[in-house]
């Protein structure tokens, strides 16, 4: 998992005693692997940018069918009740009461004589309510599509963040390897001086000793 990858990254740090060069080729494989989860989640995000866009275009189509279809079936209803206002039949509830209109269409057509319109207004509903059904089951498919990518781009999120976390690490290690050097080096430097200083008044002392001899 990401915690586990972050804990490798962060034991897997050289301390103080590296060497700047290997600190500094460590940082720039993390760069690197930074800058592919980066790519990585910036695709996600225009994905699930363009999902998001898809779903709310897919729901305006639903709620204007969903509008359609009510107002088609009150048309419808209207004409029924003009039709059977003198009869009031059990058929116009059946109707009205329906969720598809495809399976009572014939048993209509035995009571009234339907005009053209009247089929054509029918049929429109019929194909209206399908349309309705697809919509609506693009719309479930597109949220949960969208969902399953928000959760991937949340997961590539926290993924990034914790190797940025380890880059900072690495920066700060290296900047304690660099001032670690620094001071050994300065501590060498300051050695050296004593060395050649000492060895100065060693030879001095021995110019000084022969000279001395030589005045006996």
């Amino acid at each position: 998992g990401v915690r586990a990858e972050t804990s490798a990254n962060k034991e897997a740090l050289p301390g103080t005693n590296a060497h700047p060069g290997r600190v500094k080729r460590r940082i720039a494989g993390m760069a690197d692997k930074i800058a592919v989860i980066k790519g990585n989640y910036d695709d996600l995000v225009g994905q699930l940018a363009d999902l998001d866009r898809q779903l709310v275009v897919i729901q305006g189509q639903e709620e204007q069918k969903a509008t359609q279809l009510t107002q088609r079936k009150s048309v419808f209803a209207d004409r029924l009740r003009a039709a059977y206002r003198a009869q009031r039949t059990s058929l116009i509830a059946t109707v009205l009461s329906a969720d598809s209109f495809t399976d009572i269409l014939t048993e209509v057509e035995y009571f009234i004589d339907f005009g053209e319109q009247d089929k054509v207004l029918a049929e429109q509903i019929v194909r209206d309510q399908a349309t309705l059904a697809a919509l609506r089951q693009s719309v479930s498919d597109s949220r949960i599509a969208t969902d399953s990518l928000r959760l991937e781009t949340a997961r590539q999120r926290t993924q990034m963040a914790g190797r940025i976390a380890d880059l900072k690490g690495a920066r700060a290690t290296l900047a304690k390897v660099e001032a670690e050097t620094s001071r050994q080096l300065a501590v060498q430097r300051r050695a050296y001086e004593r060395l050649a200083t000492n060895k100065a008044a060693v030879a001095k002392a021995i110019t000084q000793d022969q000279a001395a001899q030589k005045a006996l």
